[in-house]
């Protein structure tokens, strides 16, 4: 198996969905089958942290395959912290732009034996340049991310030798 299956049963949704054990700062992938309506034209995983007072929702989009199964990479950022038994939701959305609940399973997130940290990556690595083989300088990348998860690349206006 070279990805986690969440296999989706619309008729049989007081079942739970299969359990996803992942690492800790690590990503995890999904591959969703089963009797996914036709309808569907969108698909999402929705994952919760409650921390606290604040609970953290973090959204991870399916891609539809020629097979008719859905892809789902889940970024490193997801799983910040050791966990037992929370939970992750499918959310399907049709082609009329209606949210549909395809189903909830549990998420376990263990400790990473990479060593992975809780803390969320960067957008780029620090100190990111961009070579311009005209003028033979190296120019600073900044990116910052809005509140709708679209990233901006900015870069420096002058350049430096490295």
């Amino acid at each position: 198996m070279k990805t986690n299956i969440i296999t989706i049963r619309p008729d049989r949704l007081n079942f739970k969905l299969e359990t996803l054990v992942v690492g800790r700062a690590s990503s995890a992938v999904a591959t969703v089958c089963g009797e996914i309506p036709d309808d569907i034209a969108a698909m999402v995983a929705v994952v919760q942290y409650v921390d606290g007072q604040e609970t953290k929702t973090y959204k991870a989009a399916a891609t539809r395959r020629d097979n008719g199964t859905w892809r789902i990479y889940f970024a490193p950022a997801y799983f910040p912290n050791l966990a037992e038994g929370l939970r992750y939701d499918i959310v399907g959305t049709d082609a009329e732009d209606n949210p549909r609940w395809l189903g909830a399973g549990v998420l376990r997130v263990l400790e990473n034996p990479a060593n992975g940290g809780g803390a969320v990556p960067e957008i780029l690595p620090p100190m990111s340049y961009a070579y311009n083989p005209t003028t033979g300088l190296y120019y600073k990348l900044y990116a910052s991310v809005n509140k709708y998860g679209q990233v901006t690349v900015d870069v420096d206006q002058e350049g430096v030798q490295l």
